[in-house]
């Protein structure tokens, strides 16, 4: 007979339970009288037990680097994953912020080229009939543009929220 502790997680009370040696499976439920409760010592039967635990399917409340699925096993004050995957979500989105700056100003950057070429191309031009058409044509291009640029603003901005949402960010 073996005497084993185990954790009743509906009472959080730890038990003992006397079981059967491998070779004797005769011996289920029998009384171990030579054990007391003064004399038990819950490290020594730490040690003992895991092979039993994992045996039965449960995981070992010793060892921290295996856990059943719903039990957590780490010790209070332990380091936990969670500051660092928030480390990670910080810099992406950091990194997705960046992005979207980048493709935004190059968007402006190539507009005001863009208009300098139409500023050119405007005092190249000699005939009024010509300034008007250029002028026309300049004006609906600046209004494609300008549509496009705002259009990929909010995009920009949605997608963020979108990623600052899924990473429970906003308030």
């Amino acid at each position: 007979m073996r005497l084993m502790l185990m954790l009743v997680l509906a009472a959080g009370e730890w038990l003992q339970v006397t079981l059967p040696t491998l070779g004797n499976p005769n011996t289920i439920g029998a009384d171990d009288e030579e054990h007391g409760d003064d004399d038990f010592d819950p490290a020594a039967t730490a040690t003992s037990s895991s092979l039993t635990y994992e045996m039965a399917g449960m995981f070992t409340p010793y060892a921290v680097g295996k856990q059943g699925p719903t039990q957590s096993t780490r010790k209070l004050g332990t380091s936990v994953g969670w500051e660092q995957k928030r480390r990670v979500e910080v810099q992406l989105v950091e990194t997705l912020k960046g992005m979207y700056k980048r493709q935004q100003e190059a968007l402006i950057n190539d507009e005001i080229e863009r208009e300098q070429k139409r500023c050119v191309s405007m005092r190249l031009e000699q005939s009024e009939m010509g300034k008007a058409r250029l002028k026309r044509q300049f004006h609906s291009e600046r209004e494609q543009y300008r549509g496009q640029i705002e259009r990929i603003k909010e995009e920009c901005s949605m997608a963020l929220a979108a990623t600052m949402a899924k990473f429970n960010m906003l308030r």
